[in-house]
């Protein structure tokens, strides 16, 4: 009986690993349904609540948070991921909950990929036909406007 029970414990506990998948400080628990994020200092950590809808899309991510507009995002990027470009789909955090539906923050529709922010500037890097493009945002209104034309940087 004894035995049984510490089976029967050890499989519980495997079980839970076999669920959660940790990606530096964020830990994502299919069967609880959140993630466990520590935001820009240790001290600050949250579960937040992920949708049913998205369980399988994460489970299949790479994710991240980043902050744009003063709002926190959920960055997911696929792990088998065949193309050099990572590109994220986003999804605004709200009161403790990842929104179902994803948020689009470049105004001209393009996807963020390879990112970098500086001050009141984003730099989106990209590949596409063996070359290297990046475009320069400015932060307005909710938006990153586009302020300069895609140039390319050939890679040999």
């Amino acid at each position: 009986m004894i035995k049984n029970m510490k089976l029967l414990k050890i499989s519980m506990l495997f079980f839970y690993f076999l669920t959660t998948h940790s990606y530096r400080s964020i830990e994502f628990n299919k069967i609880k349904q959140s993630i466990y994020h520590c935001f820009d200092n240790s001290s600050d950590c949250q579960h937040i609540k992920v949708p049913i809808e998205l369980n399988d899309e994460i489970d299949e991510s790479i994710l991240s948070i980043d902050k744009f507009f003063g709002q926190n995002y959920l960055l997911m990027t696929l792990k088998y991921n065949s193309t050099p470009n990572k590109c994220y789909s986003l999804y605004e955090i709200k009161n403790h909950i990842i929104q179902a539906k994803g948020k689009q923050i470049l105004s001209d529709g393009s996807q963020l990929c390879d990112y970098k922010k500086t001050n009141d500037q984003l730099i989106n890097r990209f590949l596409d036909g063996g070359k290297w493009y990046e475009k320069l945002y400015k932060e307005k209104e909710k938006y990153w406007i586009g302020y300069t034309n895609s140039y390319n940087f050939f890679k040999g």
